[in-house]
């Protein structure tokens, strides 16, 4: 489900509309060669997962044009959520060691062609 972002926060739409000031919001995430990101703007809607603690995907793009997705939860201890990404980004290592780990892909620009094998991770930043 898609939900408009002026719903939710809308202090977090105004904070990056065109034609105000806007706020130097620094992304938690490594810049490459850079030594901070800074957030240019935020999408205009925000995908509400079908969870059990219902998390908010949100995508902001940085000033260098470079889009980060991030998965928003509330009230939830992220320490179990640090420990799943550690154990997939360990999948990850060992996939990334052996010679035959690609799939066929199957829809989007990958279709049809061999694409490596991989877990999806995240980095998980508690922000209080």
């Amino acid at each position: 489900t898609s939900v408009p972002l002026q719903e939710l926060a809308p202090s977090l739409v105004a904070m990056f509309q065109e034609g105000s000031k806007k706020a130097e919001v620094v992304l938690p995430v490594q810049a490459v060669g850079k030594a901070q990101l800074r957030i240019a703007r935020v999408s205009k809607s925000v995908q509400l997962l079908s969870t059990k603690t219902k998390p908010k995907k949100l995508d902001f793009v940085a000033e260098d044009g470079s889009c980060h997705v991030f998965l928003l939860k509330g009230r939830d201890d992220l320490r179990l959520d640090g420990r799943i990404m550690q154990l997939l980004q360990a999948v990850n290592s060992i996939i990334a060691a052996e010679e035959s780990t690609t799939i066929l892909g199957v829809c989007g620009p990958s279709a049809g062609s061999v694409v490596p094998l991989r877990c999806r991770d995240y980095d998980v930043v508690p922000i209080a």
